[in-house]
């Protein structure tokens, strides 16, 4: 029984430990841009444990790779979401793009960290799939 409720401990913290740590990054990355945010400030600044961060995320890559999922899963959403249930693959296809290049416009921080999910091999992988007709 004991056990079970560290358990319970341990898997919360750690779930309040990816949030802090996505809030932060994705925060740093408007404000400064993906390349130059750097995993130390984002360490810094999230007040958890390189430990952690590299439990979670791995590398900087791995923690883009994460909120690529987020930000992309969100958009491929709402772009279903637009026109009903019988929507043509195409029109799901120019809705994604629209979505994505109107928030690309939005800040030039924001294009960067596009720029970079697009160029990295696992997270450009993700997409792919994703948006796959």
């Amino acid at each position: 029984m004991a056990e079970k409720q560290q358990n319970k401990i341990t898997i919360g913290r750690k779930e309040r430990t990816t949030q802090n740590i996505l809030r932060t990054s994705i925060r740093m990355f408007l404000e400064q841009g993906f390349n130059s945010t750097k995993v130390t400030a984002i360490i810094k600044e999230s007040g958890c444990s390189i430990s952690s961060f590299q439990n979670i995320f791995g590398t900087k890559e791995g923690l883009l790779l994460s909120l690529a999922e987020i930000m992309f899963s969100n958009q491929f959403e709402l772009a279903r979401s637009l026109g009903g249930q019988n929507l043509s693959p195409v029109f799901v296809c120019a809705a994604e793009s629209s979505i994505q290049l109107t928030l690309t416009e939005l800040n030039e921080n924001l294009r960067e960290a596009y720029v970079a999910a697009y160029s990295n091999e696992k997270s450009a992988d993700y997409i792919y799939k994703k948006t796959a007709i």
